[in-house]
């Protein structure tokens, strides 16, 4: 036997003997690396590389735009590459166990442009979203993912599923195609989680503006006297001076309740799920603020909140991308149809003080024309 070969022999047997002992780890067939290299211009410290479904494999490029992907899943896999800036695309490659596999190099300027999703949540019960954070499925992404509203980038082509997660409230995930289109808009509708006990919604966040959280986990116009104004009381989530009280102020009779803006005889109404709340006589919806209608009720026609005084309230201030976001209470999106890369809230059009819900501390921005909160 040869030198070479007896040092072979003695080397394999060694391993054999550490094998046995412990001394060498079994090989994870589940998992290989990847090896590549973005070439062209790209941004150094920013550019990175990750495996699509598994962004716990995110590595920065080197210098000369190489990357290694350690554990990355075998199969077929698709290397997400970043330039730093405004491209993303992917690159596919096919992962063997304990092997090193190569993927093909790109040039910087081949990559797509980089995808974007802003994304908002809408809180049932007048929650403030503030501390909600987001994902996408099998994506690594840069910062600034949590919020009432949030920019979730950079994203290759593709078909994503989002998600928003917030104490306190549960809502699904959203699906979102990118393949075509480089951005887009995704409204979260959350419902609080009655079932989180003590944590559920506002009790593990913070209300909108001019709202109070209460016990059941949802805002309010007042939760006690001491929120009110001199004299005035909370009675049914919303306060009530000793008279002419305002739009939506609990009352026993009309003598309660203050005149419409235009004078309009004053009505202590009951229109489910309202029961005796202030309002004043219409003639059609012209006569109302925004987020009431004017309806025929047994003491005459009256205008009341088109879901209800705490909903209405409730929906001031809520993130929405679109009128259509607000539609449903009565409100609109100030201003509407914003840029994809801003957000707009929930109010009323107006053209006095009188439009806008006084006890929320909502006045009327003149050069808006929106109420406003101070």
């Amino acid at each position: 036997m040869s030198e070479s070969a007896t040092l072979r022999a003695s080397a394999l047997l060694l391993a054999f003997t550490l094998a046995g002992c412990g001394g060498i780890s079994t090989p994870n067939l589940a998992q290989g690396d990847v090896e590549g290299r973005l070439t062209g211009t790209f941004v150094a410290g920013a550019a990175y590389a990750y495996a699509l479904g598994s962004p716990g494999t995110k590595t920065l490029l080197a210098a000369d735009g190489s990357y290694t992907l350690e554990g990355v899943p075998v199969g077929a896999v698709q290397v997400v590459l970043f330039d730093g800036a405004s491209r993303a695309d992917t690159v596919p490659v096919e992962v063997r166990g304990a092997q090193i596999a190569r993927a093909a190099d790109v040039d910087a300027s081949a990559l797509a442009t980089a995808r974007t999703v802003f994304a908002a949540v809408r809180c049932d019960g007048g929650s403030s979203g503030a501390n909600a954070s987001y994902s996408v499925d099998g994506a690594a992404l840069s910062d600034g993912t949590t919020g009432e509203v949030a920019t979730l980038f950079p994203l290759p082509p593709g078909l994503f599923t989002v998600r928003a997660s917030l104490a306190g409230f549960s809502g699904g995930p959203e699906e979102v195609d990118l393949t075509q289109e480089t951005s887009a808009q995704i409204e979260f509708g959350l419902g609080v989680n009655d079932g989180d006990g003590n944590r559920r919604g506002c009790l593990s966040n913070s209300c909108s503006a001019g709202l109070y959280c209460g016990g059941d986990g949802r805002c309010y116009a007042c939760t006690s006297d001491d929120q009110c104004g001199t004299g005035a009381q909370c009675i049914d989530h919303l306060c009530a001076a000793p008279s002419l009280r305002s739009s939506c102020a609990p009352c026993t009779t009309s003598a309660d309740c203050s005149a419409g803006p235009a004078g309009q005889a004053p009505m202590c109404v009951s229109a489910p799920p309202d029961v005796n709340v202030c309002s004043h006589a219409c003639s059609s919806d012209q006569d109302c603020a925004a987020g009431f209608t004017c309806a025929s009720l047994s003491g005459g026609s009256a205008c009341v909140a088109v879901q209800g005084c705490s909903a209405l309230f409730q929906a001031f201030h809520s993130p929405c991308f679109s009128d259509a976001s607000c539609a449903q209470a009565g409100l609109s999106c100030w201003p509407a149809q914003r840029n994809p890369d801003a957000i707009g809230f929930c109010t009323a059009p107006c053209t006095t003080d009188a439009d806008c819900p006084a006890q929320l501390g909502y006045t009327c921005n003149a050069s808006a024309q929106v109420c406003w909160h101070q």
